[in-house]
């Protein structure tokens, strides 16, 4: 798709806001500033409500998911995670 365009199914995940994520991995060098983050999460939300038939698509982020998600995910800020080793590893 575009620069700010995913495919997602039958239809597509569009970024308006956030930052896009047309470079990932690879010029991530291997760690994710908290922008990224938001945005891999935001995407991946999106992904999930249009695979499941939560949402209609095309779905654009940030306006078409719910509020809940976005204001959960604005609210993520940098440094959220350092120093927090009680987290499992995956």
């Amino acid at each position: 798709m575009g620069e700010r365009s995913y495919e997602v199914g039958d239809s597509y995940v569009r970024f308006n806001e956030f930052r896009c994520l047309c470079t990932f991995p690879f010029n991530d060098g291997e760690e994710l500033d908290i922008e990224r983050i938001k945005a891999l999460a935001l995407l991946g939300a999106a992904t999930v409500l249009i695979l499941s038939g939560e949402l209609d698509g095309p779905v654009y982020i940030p306006d078409n998911l719910p509020r809940w998600i976005v204001d959960a995910v604005r609210r993520i800020r940098a440094g959220a995670t350092e120093g927090e080793e009680h987290i499992q590893a995956y």
